[in-house]
């Protein structure tokens, strides 16, 4: 490996901060990231839009915190304006580039990553001389359609804005090779430089994790917002199905309540479709906790019977990694990066995405199988303990940073909005 630029530090972009009290798999991904590479010795420093009330971990800088001159704030309201732009992106990269200008000041910053999210990076590589390098959390074209959203000129200007910030960036990683792949084939982009690098799992000691010996024989865990994406109104479904089968069975719903619209245009929340949904006697066996802490989840996990994943698309699902890491049996949709996360038949059960029915006939197969259930949860939980541990991957990140410094070297970057540039410098 070559000493290029070997000696500086990253800074990483969060959505929120900090892990833990932020409910978001881009957080919690950040925070594993930073404190992997703090074990090998690299500087990492975090970016977010604001710390959490009351948090006492805080980002390195807050962009709420960053001096924006007037002369930058016209510019942005102006650029917004042209019908093409993108406006979050556009903010959000223009912002971003005033905050790693002034992290900068501080600290002797070597690369930026941050989501592909509204193709912010894309203003920001124009404006700084940082490489940026973009992480494939979730693509508007994959999550949007999982989410429902109507496609519209408003998604299409969002795509199109995504589309070129991974074009155009310095470097580019993904989770699962399925978000890499369906970039690559739905936005025809070679992106000969990406590299498929998975997101850590969660250390779980032995003693932490699930044992028959701890679980209610009967009780399922759901953790996910219920909303379309997540497919809440999927586990509700087959909660019908499973509850027929299995009088005493009991679902416990953790998330939040985002509400659900289907395909006829009725709209629900998580109450209303429980009622609509589940005779009487099955609806009293919901417990719905709302969105709780992953200490205040740790319990449930040990406790229940069966984990279920049913989301209708996931690039790589922090509910099913951890779910797996904790050794509990697990069944998921077979969608997005779910299959390279969760063998089928080996750590778990896969099932049809929006199969309601083919959810339901797994779950009551690991009921009727606790012996097999429990040997897929123990390997499930050593498996992802070697494959994603996060030593591991803080080693394959900082191995893919440096080889972006590496290619990066000798090329002269292109910069067409440098007529902000003194704007910026103006911070």
């Amino acid at each position: 490996m070559s000493d290029t630029n070997i000696e500086k530090a990253v800074a990483l972009f969060s959505p929120g901060w900090p892990p833990g009290r932020v409910a978001n798999g881009i957080v919690t991904y950040v925070g594993q990231i930073k404190d992997g590479l703090a074990r090998q010795h690299h500087r990492a420093y975090v970016i977010a839009p604001h710390a959490a009330a009351g948090a006492t971990d805080l980002p390195t800088l807050s962009l709420a915190d960053v001096r924006e001159p007037q002369l930058q704030q016209l510019a942005q309201r102006a650029l917004t304006r042209i019908p093409q732009v993108e406006p979050i992106g556009a903010t959000l990269g223009i912002q971003l580039a005033a905050g790693v200008r002034q992290l900068c000041q501080q600290h002797d910053i070597g690369l930026l990553e941050l989501e592909e999210s509204f193709g912010a990076s894309w203003f920001l590589q124009q404006l700084i001389d940082v490489p940026v390098v973009v992480r494939l959390h979730g693509p508007w074209f994959l999550n949007g359609i999982a989410l429902g959203v109507a496609q519209d000129a408003a998604f299409a200007r969002r795509n199109a804005a995504e589309r070129r910030g991974m074009r155009r960036a310095d470097g580019l990683t993904a989770p699962s090779r399925d978000v890499l792949e369906a970039v690559r084939r739905t936005h025809g982009i070679n992106l000969p430089h990406a590299a498929v690098i998975a997101n850590p799992a969660p250390v779980v000691a032995a003693e932490r994790r699930w044992t028959p010996a701890t679980s209610d024989q009967q009780s399922i865990l759901f953790v996910g917002r219920f909303d379309r994406h997540k497919g809440g109104d999927i586990v509700i479904d087959a909660f019908a199905q499973i509850a027929t089968a299995c009088p005493t069975a009991r679902l416990i719903f953790v998330g939040p309540d985002r509400g659900f619209t289907n395909d006829a245009g009725q709209s629900f929340d998580l109450p209303g479709y429980v009622r609509a949904r589940l005779p009487e006697a099955s609806a009293a066996r919901v417990d719905v906790r709302g969105p709780l802490t992953a200490v205040q989840i740790e319990p449930l996990r040990r406790s229940a019977c069966v984990t279920v994943i049913a989301s209708r698309y996931e690039n790589f699902g922090l509910a099913l990694v951890e779910a797996l890491a904790f050794g509990c049996p697990t069944v998921a949709s077979d969608t997005g990066g779910n299959p390279e996360i969760l063998i089928d038949g080996k750590t778990g059960l896969l099932v049809r995405p929006d199969d309601s029915a083919d959810l339901a006939r797994a779950v009551v197969e690991l009921f009727n199988d606790p012996a097999r259930a429990a040997a897929l949860g123990q390997a499930g939980a050593v498996d992802l303990a070697a494959r994603l541990a996060p030593d591991r991957i803080a080693s394959e990140t900082w191995d893919y940073y440096q080889s972006v410094w590496d290619r990066l070297a000798h090329q002269k970057r292109r910069r067409p909005l440098r007529w902000l540039l003194p704007l910026l410098r103006a911070v």
